[in-house]
């Protein structure tokens, strides 16, 4: 089990999959790997912390693969299990296999997300869990300009105070749970309330705004924010001023 949704810190070590082949071929049984994220792209090209591929762990002559159609997939919330035909046709006629099938949209989101992978760099621009894991910082910062320009024309208010600020992105478990990537966030200190009733403003807006707080300010991560969002969030926060 690779450890894509936890990390053990101190004196550990883990066995190598080449290792375990050694074992497999020793003893003829067969040798299976959850690698839990199901990454498709070696993402260290991108600065983050290296993941081993589902190719990769295939390469090493691994028999049989799971991994999850979401995480660092980007796609539905599934199951996946890829390997040698003999096995994979073993679990097709269990009984539990019908128990656990997925239903007809989960396939399809999971194929439209799939297609993108023959080009890498259409991946990397149209599934958002990659999009957002690669964001330059020079992208983060033009984007925090942006939405700050937005909110300073569309609100002349004194009780609300906005900066922009570095902080981090914190990817969290089921992927890379001790990864934090660098960001941008903007970030509102409110006066005429207090800043947990402004944030539950904006949970309860029409479109609700998820935000961080932390030492009593509100912080708006522009690593998690679309472009086409940034009307949405400046109402939302013209909304719980005045109401």
């Amino acid at each position: 089990v690779h450890t894509s949704n936890y990390r053990i810190l101190g004196f550990t070590s883990a066995v190598d999959s080449k290792e375990l082949y050694e074992l497999k071929k020793k003893y003829k049984i067969p040798l299976i790997e959850d690698l839990g994220s199901g990454v498709l792209i070696d993402l260290s090209k991108y600065g983050l912390q290296y993941e081993p591929t589902v190719g990769e762990s295939l390469d090493k002559g691994v028999d049989v693969v799971t991994f999850s159609g979401d995480k660092l997939l980007g796609g539905p919330q599934a199951g996946i299990i890829i390997g040698k035909k003999e096995y994979i046709d073993k679990m097709k006629k269990h009984p539990l296999t019908r128990a656990f099938r997925v239903d007809k949209f989960t396939i399809s989101a999971l194929e439209a997300t799939l297609k993108y992978y023959l080009d890498e760099k259409k991946a990397i621009e149209n599934i958002p869990t990659l999009k957002m894991l690669t964001m330059t910082p020079e992208k983060l910062d033009l984007k925090a300009q942006d939405l700050l320009e937005k909110i300073n024309n569309k609100i002349n208010s004194d009780n609300i105070e906005l900066e922009i600020k570095d902080e981090f992105s914190e990817v969290g478990g089921g992927s890379l749970p001790l990864e934090k990537l660098p960001t941008k966030c903007i970030v509102l200190r409110i006066k005429n309330k207090s800043t947990q009733e402004f944030e539950n403003k904006l949970r309860a807006y029409k479109i609700p705004i998820i935000t961080r707080l932390y030492k009593d300010k509100i912080y708006l991560d522009l690593r998690t924010i679309n472009e086409e969002d940034y009307d949405i969030i400046v109402s939302a926060i013209e909304n719980g001023l005045s109401s």
